[in-house]
């Protein structure tokens, strides 16, 4: 006897083995995963200066962080929808180096985050630099994004503690992660929530992926 019911759930079954890359059972067992999962929070070479190297190092079968040098802007692939976001950049060879977000465009990705009209963040510079906000090899910059309340504001710790001053509002509508790099700067840029140097601060959670749309 035909069931509709038993049809729809089937149906859902096997859409949502597509979505979460889940290869169908066989017998009992469910086989592993062919590849990465399909959703992960990443640094998007199409929203990236060419000017800038994007590396992905592999941590394990499904995790990685992102090794950026170069000169000019990189963008992630995920807008962030949460109410307090949280991600890592750590120092590989200290220079000038943006944090902060962005409009997802590929507007200004040669130049610096902060630097126009549709990115915001702060400049973190060697000991010689421009910035106030200095940095050695092997500081961990935590960029913490909270748009629970108005207007939406990003702030930062250093190794773990938060900087005094490093704060910017004034960002509307929808943002994603955004990093700039140049005068010889190398970083690591970390958004796995198991790859993380440091737990997010009280109330922030590693970024959730949503798929990304240019606005």
């Amino acid at each position: 006897m035909f069931c509709p019911f038993y049809f729809k759930i089937s149906l859902f079954d096997k859409v949502a083995r597509f979505i979460l890359n889940i290869d169908e059972p066989q017998g009992t067992e469910l086989r592993e995963t062919k590849g990465p999962p399909r959703f992960t929070v990443k640094i998007d070479e199409n929203l990236s200066s060419s000017n800038v190297k994007i590396d992905e190092q592999r941590i394990g079968q499904h995790r990685m962080t992102f090794l950026i040098s170069g000169n000019g802007k990189a963008l992630a692939n995920s807008q962030l929808i949460q109410d307090k976001a949280y991600f890592e950049v750590k120092v590989i060879k200290p220079g000038n180096i943006g944090i902060g977000v962005s409009k997802n465009t590929k507007n200004h990705l040669n130049e610096g985050v902060g630097q126009d009209q549709e990115s915001w963040g702060v400049l973190f510079t060697s000991r010689d630099g421009p910035s106030i906000y200095k940095v050695a090899q092997g500081t961990v910059i935590g960029c913490l994004f909270d748009q629970s309340d108005v207007p939406a504001m990003i702030s930062f710790t250093k190794d773990d503690r938060p900087i005094d001053g490093a704060k910017v509002s004034g960002m509307k509508g929808s943002v994603v992660p955004a990093i700039s790099v140049s005068g010889g700067a190398e970083i690591e840029v970390i958004f796995d929530s198991q790859l993380l140097e440091y737990n997010p601060p009280s109330g922030f959670s590693p970024i959730i992926f949503s798929q990304n749309f240019m606005f």
